[in-house]
């Protein structure tokens, strides 16, 4: 491999790994948001601890159905 190969290389590697994590923190960024949205849901209803483990594996599932339609 000539040095102007790795060159590209490195810099298609670097430019991947820079998105993957951008898309790393949009994701995380987004779960977060829904989690304390699902919070104040809670508190405003006063959800007890069955409720609200009910709307956990809720959203679980609704995670789980996304993740599989990405695939």
């Amino acid at each position: 491999m000539n040095s102007e190969t790795h060159s590209l290389n490195d810099a298609t590697t670097f430019t991947l790994n820079k998105l993957l994590d951008n898309e790393r923190k949009a994701c995380a960024l987004a779960v977060a948001r829904r989690l304390n949205v699902m919070a104040a849901h809670i508190t405003r209803q006063t959800l007890n601890g069955i409720e609200a483990a009910e709307l956990l594996r809720n959203e679980a599932e609704r995670y789980e159905n996304e993740s599989g339609a990405l695939r």
